[in-house]
Order: structure tokens, then sequence, then C-alpha cells
């Protein structure tokens, strides 16, 4: 009896340790893990071993992932799919695989074949999540991936258990010349799951970098373009309020002989230096075009910028990274500020040079609850596309730099703190 029920237990605990070790990203707790389990021992009450119950027991292993995975994970229904089907795949290939490798070299021991499978199935799931599969809350998949990937592995899968069963029913009336290709060809259709598997997903997350590369690569040649347009124009600006005194001079013979154009004159200066009044002086020319960039929208939407930022003698950032660095940052908290359910709107960039490091700190009041998830914060867009790449681009910049990013979320105030050393 219990070298009956051992070998079930120990299949469930690997079952449920390696799906749980799987989604570890996804905040898997105690009591589901257990509920898990549970639910997959109950497949093992039928006492048969056919290959018929074999098939329907791993379709009800998908069937109860995909459950709990709903149930519990919160994730997108076709991403829970991918991953039930995905992670029964690759449980299946193992038993076949090692058994069959067993009979080839000789070795006929129950225990030991349990051990290894156990084993080869749980480290497998370890270099996957290392090395492969990309496990997120925001992922989501399409149908033409999930066949891409699952359809061809699903069928080396199947193909697998055939041949691995039809090698166990004919071992004693297989002529020796056969059982070794036979066996062979257990080995191949496994491998073959297990590489359409790897190669997919990785073959997806490919496509994502490089859309997500795209994306924010065009987005930042924009916001460079444009802050150098700005830039421009306020060198234009600057160059008239250091004529002053030539326009004063051209006043006064406006005055003495032309004294019809004068009052024109007079009120494109007061034009032209309007347009200088919200000009915010930091130090660097890019960031000051910047913050001129986003005085209309702060203004639009009723935002109070209080600025205290001085970056006088700071190069250790490109004009690239500093759009990429403020103008990230600056996106992400005009975006919070602007809901609705914030009555005082505000923002305050302050930073200088401290201790031979450049210290940046922002802070905006914020409504949506945010969710720290390996020391980010998830996005809170609802929004059918990719996003999310402010922060990610914000840490690339500063650990190129040997930088720091701290994040703090007290008293519904989000703060953002950077420090770059300039030694």
């Amino acid at each position: 009896m219990i070298h009956a029920v051992l070998p079930r237990l120990l299949f469930v605990m690997v079952f449920t340790g390696g799906y749980v070790l799987l989604t570890r990203d996804l905040h898997p707790k105690l009591l589901p893990s257990l509920i898990l389990a549970g639910t997959l021992l109950l497949t093992y009450l039928v006492n048969q071993s056919s290959f018929a119950w074999s098939m329907i027991r791993y379709l009800l292993f998908v069937l109860i992932y995909l459950g709990w995975s709903l149930l519990f994970l919160n994730i997108k229904p076709r991403y829970a799919l991918y991953l039930s089907v995905f992670f029964v795949i690759l449980m299946g290939v193992w038993l076949g695989c090692i058994q069959v490798l067993f009979e080839l070299i000789g070795i006929h021991h129950t225990a030991l074949l349990i051990l290894c499978t156990g084993l080869c199935r749980l480290l497998s799931v370890v270099l996957l999540r290392r090395y492969c599969i990309e496990i997120s809350p925001d992922r989501d998949i399409t149908v033409s991936e999930i066949l891409l990937s699952l359809f061809p592995a699903a069928t080396c899968f199947i193909s697998n258990q055939v041949l691995f069963e039809f090698v166990n029913l004919s071992k004693d009336s297989l002529p020796p010349h056969w059982r070794l290709p036979i066996s062979l060809l257990v080995l191949f259709f496994g491998a073959s799951a297990m590489l359409v598997l790897i190669h997919s997903e990785l073959f997806f997350k490919l496509n994502r970098l490089q859309t997500e590369s795209e994306l924010a690569s065009r987005q930042l040649e924009e916001q460079y373009r444009l802050f150098r347009q700005e830039t421009e124009n306020n060198e234009r600006i600057r160059a008239l309020r250091h004529d002053i005194q030539n326009h004063l001079h051209t006043i006064e013979k406006m005055a003495a002989t032309n004294p019809d154009q004068l009052q024109q004159y007079v009120n494109d200066i007061h034009f032209a230096a309007a347009q200088t009044e919200n000009i915010l002086s930091t130090g660097n020319p890019t960031l000051d075009a910047l913050l001129s960039t986003k005085a209309e929208l702060l203004t639009e939407r009723n935002i109070r910028l209080k600025c205290y930022v001085n970056l006088a003698g700071v190069t250790v950032f490109s004009p690239m990274e500093i759009c990429t660095l403020f103008g990230n940052a600056l996106d992400n908290a005009i975006e919070a500020v602007s809901e609705e359910a914030i009555s005082d709107k505000f923002i305050h960039l302050s930073g200088g040079i401290t201790h031979h490091h450049l210290v940046v700190k922002i802070e905006n009041p914020y409504a949506h609850p945010l969710h720290p998830e390996n020391h980010r914060f998830s996005s809170t867009k609802q929004l059918n596309r990719p996003h999310g790449y402010g922060l990610l681009n914000i840490e690339k910049v500063l650990q190129s730099h040997d930088g720091t990013v701290t994040y703090n979320t007290e008293h519904q105030v989000f703060s953002m703190v950077w420090m770059v050393p300039l030694a």
C-alpha cells in the first residue's frame, strides 16, 4: 500500500511545487498552494495506469492549473492557459524520457526513477525561469503565439507519450533491433517538445524587447527633437534680453524721429519679454527647454511646479540622458497628479551637488494604489499597448553611471530620489 501511495504523493509534490515555483513572481500564497496540491491529489484517486487515463490526467492538470491561476494569480486568461499547457508539457516529457534512458542503460529502480524525474522537472523550471520564460502579471499572449508555441509542442509531447506507451506494451515482443530506434524516437520527440517551448518563448521575448526598444527609441528621439527646438527658441529669447541696451537706444531714436512706430515697437518687446517669464534656469539648457515645454501642460492642468534644481557644472549626463531622466519622471508625475481625486496638484523638483554626488528628488501626490514588484512599481495604465518603460529607462541611465534610485510612497506622496557619483 505504501509503495503504491508514495510515488503518487511525490508526483503531486513535484507538480505542485514546480508550478508554484514557476509562478513565484505572481505571489502565490501558502493556502492556495495547499489547495492546488489537494486538487491534483484527487486525480490520483482513480487507480488506473492505462495510456488513456494518463492523457486524461494530463488534460485535468491543464484545467486545474488554468482554474487555479485565474483564481489566485489574477492574470489574463490566455496567459493562464499558456502557462498551464507549457508547464504540463514540460513536466510530462521527463518521465518517458528518463525511463527510456534507464531502460537503455539497464537500470530498473523505481525509487531512483522517481527521484531523477522529480529533480529534472524542478531543475528545468528553475532554469527556464532564470533564462527563458517571462513571468509577469502584466503579460498577455496572443492566440497566434499560443498556436505557434503550444500546438507543435503538444504534437511532439503526444508523439512522445504514444511511442513511450508502445515501448512499454511491446517490451517483451519487440525485436531488439527495433527497440533502440523507437526508444530514440521517444527521446527525440520529448526533446523536441522542450525545444519548441524554449525557442518559442525566447522568440516571443526577443520580439517584445525589440518592440519595446523601438517604441522607447522613437519616443526619446521625438522628445529630444522637440527639446532641441525649444532650446534654440530659448537661446533666441535670451539673446533678445541681452540686446536690451540696443532696444533702449532704438526707442530713444524712434521717440525723436518716428513716434508713430514707437508704440508698435514697444508692444513687440513686451511680447518677447513675456515669453521668458516662465523660463526656469537650472544651469542645464536641455532641462530648461524640457521644463519650458512642460509649462503649458502644467498650467492647463492646474499643476503647481516648484523647481529648485541646480545642474550648473554637471556634465555626467548627455542631453539625451537628461531627456530620459527628467522627461519620463515628469510625464509620470503629471499623469499621476492629473487624477480628479487629487485636490492639491503639485510637483516638487529639487536637486544639486552634495558631497560629490548629484542628488535629485521628485515628489508628487497620487491616487491609485501602487504595487511594488521586484523593487519597481507596475503601471496602472489601462491601455492596450506596451507601456511602463519610464521607470525602466530611468533606471537604465542611472545604472550606466553607477547611480541609484529609491522610491517612497508615504502619506500618499510618491517620491523618487536619484543619486549619481560625480567623482
